[in-house]
């Protein structure tokens, strides 16, 4: 019998939050993951302490009120092969309430220790950068939702489109130590990851 690898964490079908992962389950350091479903009227109160925090709209409709600002998608996606998402991102010690404005209601989200403050910014698809990475068999689409460079301490976030058949991450690589270079440049960082996949098709 072929043991299931614990990297796979496959979804909750019990509970509104679909997926949970923290650094004590996946025996890592700093990053933590969740998915919720939600329905209209449905609030989420939440504080991000020393944390950052990016939100994904994956469908539907949100409001959100905070202590660092107030923002609503009216245009949400129906789902996530249906355009770019909206995405926000919170620094530590942001206080908010999510409201779900549509039906049904889809969120990703994502948050790690943060050292400094950085403003809080909503990002719509208009302005969230849009890239294609590889070539032939190993060419995949990148929406970058929170890029390197983005103005936070340290997370990243990104939603690939990779055409069915192709390599999603090519050439092999990892960021797990920290490797300079003498000049002091990165050659390596430590970087936690997860992916969130969604299918197109149920055959995937």
């Amino acid at each position: 019998m072929v043991k299931e690898s614990s990297l796979l964490i496959k979804p909750k079908t019990d509970s509104n939050i679909y997926h949970s992962i923290s650094p004590e389950s996946a025996n890592w350091k700093y990053l933590s993951f969740e998915a919720r479903i939600m329905k209209r009227y449905d609030t989420w109160e939440h504080e991000t302490q020393e944390n950052e925090m990016v939100i994904v709209l994956m469908s539907g409709n949100f409001k959100v009120t905070s202590d660092k600002g107030n923002w609503e998608t009216l245009n949400g996606r129906t789902d996530v092969f249906s355009g770019v998402a909206h995405t926000l991102y919170l620094p530590r010690y942001s206080k908010f309430t999510l409201s779900a404005t549509s039906e049904v209601l889809d969120i990703a989200y994502g948050w790690c220790r943060a050292d400094l403050d950085f403003p809080a910014k909503f990002v719509t698809p208009e302005d969230t950068p849009v890239v294609i990475f590889g070539g032939d068999n190993a060419t995949r689409q990148f929406n970058d939702l929170v890029p390197p460079g983005f103005g936070c301490n340290s997370i990243v976030v990104r939603e690939v489109y990779t055409p069915s058949g192709n390599w999603s991450s090519f050439p092999a690589h990892k960021h797990d130590e920290r490797i300079l270079a003498e000049d002091g440049t990165v050659l390596e960082p430590i970087q936690e990851e997860t992916y969130f996949y969604k299918f197109q098709k149920p055959e995937a």
